[in-house]
């Protein structure tokens, strides 16, 4: 169903309908739970759990097909595709790399044990990023994708998931404690430079330029000003999906926005006063989202992938 926004102005009130209707091109029922995904071209890559990472024919949006398979040893909870690796979060077991060169048949390169439980990554050139939970921030040489070793770390307050790289700063998630803002110029010794948000559950973070949109579970979308790390400032927010928001796509000045209550295309063009474009809902719960072109690639917690067409949104 969609939704129509509504604008409160002093005493009057007025019913802007909404600017476009997000319609399903098609789905994929997937074993296990669906967390997070990465689309390159017409492939998916989708992250499930214990049930390991799936790959996607996307080609057909109506029919998409599993054309590939990889048993995870504990659980993955995240994937990042640069080129023919692909580069998976595995719990406890740490950091996976995949040759993905021949989609059905992923074959694994190395594998490094970190030392906490790796939750979340972002990978720049052949570094990697990882939430490692209660081990906090690591930083990972993958030059050698056969051989990845640690070469620098950073303890976070709490709990680390969520991470964000723009140039040599990172932001990271840490449960109930907001995002830790880490300068990694020096990667062996990595240096906390400022604080975003100081509480919550930020679930996703996007930098782009000198803005960040990060999404939490508590108050939706929170809109940042990121030139100076070490004094962020909040631009906006917006209360997407009932308040919870899982993951966030930035094209443009359009936000698309996951949650429990399914996407919103919200428009970002003044960060002060996100206003509404759309959504679509379904039942289960929207976890993750991938952009490619006109269609969102959405992971449904319960379900497996939507495919979305948002083409007559801005």
């Amino acid at each position: 169903m969609i939704l129509k926004a509504i604008l409160t102005v002093a005493a009057s009130a007025t019913v802007v309908f909404a600017q476009c209707e997000p319609t399903q091109l098609g789905e994929r029922e997937l074993r296990g739970y669906a967390v997070r995904v990465t689309v390159v071209d017409t492939t998916a890559y989708v992250a499930c759990g214990p049930a390991g990472l799936k790959i996607i024919d996307v080609s057909d949006p109506a029919k998409p097909a599993i054309v590939g398979l990889l048993d995870a040893h504990d659980q993955f909870t995240d994937v990042v595709v640069i080129g023919t690796i692909a580069y998976l979060a595995d719990g406890q077991e740490g950091l996976v790399i995949v040759d993905v060169s021949d989609p059905a048949a992923p074959a694994v390169l190395g594998e490094l044990d970190t030392p906490g439980a790796a939750d979340a990554l972002a990978v720049v050139g052949t570094t990697v990023y990882v939430g490692d939970f209660d081990a906090g921030l690591q930083i990972v040489d993958a030059s050698n994708p056969k051989d990845p070793s640690l070469i620098g770390a950073y303890e976070t307050s709490s709990d680390a998931s969520a991470v964000a790289v723009l140039g040599t700063i990172v932001y990271v998630s840490v449960m109930n404690k907001g995002i830790e803002i880490v300068d990694v110029s020096d990667p062996k010794k990595p240096t906390n430079v400022g604080f975003m948000l100081n509480s919550g559950f930020p679930s996703a973070i996007v930098v782009s330029g000198t803005t960040a949109y990060v999404a939490t579970t508590t108050a939706g979308l929170y809109i940042f000003d990121v030139a100076d790390p070490a004094r962020p400032k909040v631009l906006g927010t917006h209360g997407s999906n009932s308040g919870f928001a899982n993951d966030v796509s930035i094209i443009g000045t359009t936000a698309y926005v996951v949650g429990h209550s399914g996407l919103q295309v919200v428009d970002v063009s003044d960060p002060a006063l996100p206003s509404l474009l759309g959504s679509f809902d379904a039942e289960g719960s929207f976890v993750d989202i991938s952009m490619v072109g006109d269609t969102a690639y959405v992971t449904d917690f319960k379900y497996g992938l939507r495919l979305i067409d948002v083409s007559g949104c801005p």
